[in-house]
């Protein structure tokens, strides 16, 4: 017996709902880079496999009237391992910045948190990451380091991540539910 891909009602729910708010954004009305900075522990030695690690958190969101301003924290480590040992790796720099973007909609008085939240991992998420990508790239070449170019965002992964994060959440909500009988 195969298992439908189909993703379950409820997931369907919250991506029609975060497209039903994406619809109803009059205008980007500010892009800010809230914070930034990059650290160097030492230069990569020319001999030395440099790889990248990045992250990125989950947003967060507030509201006030008809404005939905939305943060995201990014983090990008320039890391080696020592190919010998077995240890872990060695973070020679790192680069920090949170961005906020601040959008204009229509209306926002019925809109649940969660609907907000997934508009955040998704939209805001593909608004800010060029500026992202840009902040990494201008900070290695001025400091001289290795460049390095951060992926653009898969909106089809983010749409796909939600939905299993609110299908976990429903099941949790359902297990929670069932043990009150």
């Amino acid at each position: 017996m195969t298992e439908s891909t189909e993703p379950k009602k409820e997931d369907r729910d919250i991506i029609r709902e975060v497209m039903k708010l994406s619809r109803s954004v009059r205008s980007i009305e500010g892009i800010t880079q809230v914070e930034g900075q990059i650290m160097v522990t030492r230069m990569p030695s020319t001999e030395e496999k440099l790889t990248a690690q990045t992250r990125d958190f989950r947003p967060q969101t507030s509201t006030n009237e008809n404005m939905l301003s939305v943060r995201i924290h990014y983090e990008f480590d320039g890391v080696v391992n020592d190919d010998d040992t077995e240890s872990d790796p060695i973070t020679l720099f790192q680069i920090k910045a949170v961005f906020q973007i601040d959008y204009s909609v229509d209306n926002l008085s019925d809109i649940p948190n969660d609907t907000l939240q997934a508009f955040g991992d998704i939209n805001s998420r593909i608004n800010l990451t060029a500026y992202w990508r840009e902040w990494v790239s201008s900070c290695l070449a001025r400091a001289s380091l290795p460049l390095y170019l951060i992926p653009p965002v898969n909106a089809q992964d983010r749409f796909e991540d939600i939905r299993k994060r609110y299908a976990i959440a429903e099941q949790d909500q359902d297990d929670l539910t069932d043990g009150e009988s």
